[in-house]
């Protein structure tokens, strides 16, 4: 593994951390939808989890038009769980935030999360919404909210509250999420094709203290349909729905005992 462009310098407010693996198709349109919207207080870290598709050549073209992209190399691939934990072992900003680099951030994101984290700085978790992006039905986007409740308001993560109110909108996606990086110290993602960001965020939960949710949508997330998340027939499929509701159900009913467990069937 390599590492291209990475300097010591006065640590940043946000690293922003996208793992690319063979979506050229997609690639310059993520990465340049963030890159013209950042500053000075900003890191930008992607991982090449070894491409076979040209995305290496997309990110050496474009870090000679962007300095501040920083490009880690790996001649072999480990999928994105372990991309995802070896970006954040480089990332030396306040907080993070985990891209896909398929999708579009969208215009003045960047500056509402570093609003947030100056406003509610020390809190765990900035939470934001999305947009649904459907290219295959003429670019239709449709909003989506990620959590039902006060905005732009600390709350504290009384008996999980943070948990239980992603469950009810079905909204585990990490990219919806900007994390202060002290949590990330302690949780590792699991290695799995689909659902990792059940885990995930399962375990973060408990570390979370307090949390943000400030309404306003961040990416556009492309929805594609042959995506590991959208291709629902597969028996592989099935086994990691099952494992992921296992491991969030046995959590909720070690640490919440009044708390329902039909409940958590809303996961997905």
């Amino acid at each position: 593994m390599s590492l291209v462009n990475i300097h010591d310098q006065k640590l940043p407010k946000l690293s922003i951390l996208i793992p690319v693996y063979n979506v050229a198709d997609y690639l310059v349109d993520c990465l340049t939808s963030l890159l013209k919207q950042v500053d000075h207080q900003v890191e930008i870290i992607a991982l090449d989890d070894a491409s076979s598709d040209g995305c290496t050549k997309i990110l050496q073209d474009l870090q000679k038009h962007y300095p501040k992209l920083q490009v880690i190399y790996q001649k072999q691939n480990f999928g994105v769980s372990a991309a995802r934990n070896n970006l954040k072992k480089y990332a030396k900003g306040e907080y993070i935030w985990f891209i896909d680099s398929d999708d579009i951030v969208r215009e003045g994101a960047y500056e509402v999360i570093l609003q947030a984290i100056d406003e509610f700085y020390g809190v765990d978790v900035i939470i934001g919404d999305y947009y649904l992006w459907e290219p295959a039905k003429q670019n239709a986007l449709r909003l989506e909210k990620t959590f039902l409740g006060r905005t732009n308001v600390k709350l504290d993560n009384i008996e999980n509250s943070f948990l239980f109110n992603l469950n009810k909108l079905r909204k585990n996606y990490i990219w919806c999420h900007i994390y202060n990086r002290h949590l990330l110290d302690k949780v590792e993602f699991p290695s799995r094709a689909r659902f990792e960001d059940i885990f995930f965020i399962t375990d973060i939960s408990i570390l979370c203290n307090s949390y943000v949710y400030i309404s306003h949508p961040l990416v556009n997330y492309r929805s594609r349909p042959n995506s590991s998340t959208t291709s629902k027939k597969s028996c592989s499929y099935i086994n990691d729905y099952l494992s992921a509701f296992l491991y969030r159900s046995g959590f909720v009913a070690q640490r919440f005992h009044n708390y329902m467990i039909l409940e958590v069937l809303i996961i997905f």
